[in-house]
């Protein structure tokens, strides 16, 4: 099958086609397990976050063809669906966490986005951040939250400044790869 625009497969999607709908599938299955992958680090979770957005895409398929900018659209059902996930089965706020734009600087530049998504991505690297192994969420928060040192951290933590830098550099990564995802997502 030739690549469709995404206009045109959701006109067809739409309209009934099962080829469109595995097209649109194909597209964006994996891109979708990606980024459920980088919230929820769980792989059974984000299989049953993609299938489940692709469940409702093709439930809902009599109005999608009214959708003119299909990866946001995809972006926001998929963030929507991990929140009520998260909601659902975690007790802890994550809105208490303190993440702040200064946290994520090296990550970034977060004044690219508006302030409405900046606030709804900030959430989700929060439960990125929550979702972590605890010693790198604490070294991230001690350097980025607390302003120490990565000298004051090893002190404080009993580990060397090199185990600092490793789980300082492993949380960049997974934040960036985060950020990575959600510039994909809003670029229409």
């Amino acid at each position: 099958m030739s690549y469709k625009e995404d206009i045109v497969l959701l006109k067809e999607i739409s309209d009934g086609s099962h080829k469109a709908f595995d097209e649109l599938y194909c597209r964006y299955a994996p891109l979708v397990k990606t980024f459920a992958y980088s919230l929820l680090k769980n792989s059974e979770e984000s299989l049953d976050v993609c299938q489940t957005v692709f469940l409702k895409i093709w439930s809902n398929r009599k109005n999608i063809d009214s959708i003119y900018a299909f990866k946001p659209y995809l972006y926001v059902m998929v963030k929507n669906h991990i929140l009520d996930l998260i909601e659902k089965t975690h007790t802890q706020s994550f809105t208490d966490t303190g993440l702040t734009d200064e946290m994520l600087s090296g990550v970034t530049d977060i004044s690219a986005l508006t302030k409405t998504e900046a606030a709804e991505d900030l959430l989700l690297c929060r439960i990125a951040l929550e979702s972590m192994p605890e010693k790198r969420r604490r070294v991230f928060y001690l350097s980025r939250k607390d302003h120490l040192t990565y000298q004051e951290i090893a002190e404080k933590e009993g580990i060397s400044v090199k185990t600092v830098e490793y789980h300082i550099s492993k949380a960049l990564q997974e934040l960036r790869k985060l950020v990575q995802l959600l510039l994909f997502f809003y670029s229409a």
